[in-house]
């Protein structure tokens, strides 16, 4: 008992000089380098729920006046007007079975990026690149989704969208020494090219979240599984 209460007064203690010390360093950092928006540049956009189906929104992929988000369990897609600052429409995908490597749903986006290219020439959206943690093979992935959104009028103030799959693409299998675990992906549009960050995801090696920048090329639609 004695024990129990001498390490709960020494974590709050602790606790208490973490606060002391850190807090003032905070608020000097922020003080410094902390940038100033102009009203007419930054404008604030709230973030708001479409359905009860997933609450954390993971990422978003912005092009022209709208703004995609995808929830962390990826079965939720969120379209955003970036001009009018409203939530335009949201579209629930059924989540699948798959499990990764450790037990965790697929389901999951790690990070969204629009690329290059359009499915059709019509299209208003380039493809949506949407990357993923590994399966049971222990390859990270990543799925090309066609945004196809709708508006009551033909034009671009869009009312409602749908998404469709085009093509997986399977990352090398990871490895301790290749540290392609947990990609996030993002599209270089100007060069044409896909920059990943990942780590190293075997917690019993001694590099475990080692750290890694790679670069392909974009996968050519041809196929709709690809391994690179």
């Amino acid at each position: 008992m004695v024990e129990t209460v001498l390490v709960y007064t020494l974590k709050r203690a602790y606790r208490f000089l973490f606060l002391i010390l850190f807090l003032p360093l905070v608020a000097f950092c922020s003080k410094q380098s902390a940038p100033v928006f102009d009203d007419a540049e930054f404008k604030e956009l709230t973030v708001s729920l479409f359905s009860s189906n997933s609450v954390n929104h993971q990422s978003a992929a912005v092009h022209k006046d709208y703004c995609v988000m995808i929830t962390d369990t990826r079965s939720s897609f969120y379209l955003y007007n970036l001009v009018q600052k409203k939530l335009v429409c949201g579209l629930e995908l059924t989540p699948g079975e798959g499990k990764d490597f450790m037990g965790y749903t697929l389901f999951h986006c790690n990070q969204s990026s629009f690329g290059v290219d359009y499915y059709d020439e019509s299209d208003y959206f380039p493809l949506l690149y949407i990357s993923q943690r590994a399966g049971s093979d222990r390859r990270c992935f990543m799925e090309v989704y066609r945004i196809c959104p709708s508006s009551d009028g033909g034009g671009t103030d869009f009312t409602s969208m749908a998404v469709e799959l085009v093509q997986t693409v399977f990352f090398p299998q990871m490895s301790v020494t290749n540290c392609l675990g947990n990609v996030n992906c993002v599209i270089d549009t100007v060069n044409r090219k896909m920059y990943t960050y990942s780590r190293n995801n075997d917690v019993l090696d001694p590099n475990y979240g080692f750290c890694k920048i790679s670069c392909f090329d974009i996968p050519d639609l041809k196929e709709d599984i690809v391994y690179l």
